[in-house]
């Protein structure tokens, strides 16, 4: 049985851990705005299809990641509490 690729959330002030699919935890992705997270879910089915670079697929993540740490909130702790991620 293959175990599952984990890796943490992409906030840095976050250490909840999740698969490899996903970008960062549930608490931190639903913080993204509606148009970065759709950004990034093509992306990354542009890159699985090897459409895209991974340079360029770093460079749409970074943006989903930079959209959360602007609105200043930090739900650490709560997305310590959740489980999983997207």
């Amino acid at each position: 049985m293959n175990k599952p690729h984990l890796h943490t959330c992409s906030l840095p002030t976050c250490g909840t851990i999740i698969p490899d699919h996903c970008l960062m935890c549930r608490v931190h992705w639903r913080l993204v705005p509606y148009a970065n997270r759709v950004e990034v879910r093509k992306a990354w089915e542009k890159y699985q299809s090897r459409e895209l670079s991974i340079t360029d697929l770093r460079e749409v993540q970074a943006r989903a990641t930079a959209a959360v740490m602007a609105c200043g909130r930090n739900a650490t702790s709560e997305s310590r509490r959740s489980k999983g991620g997207a």
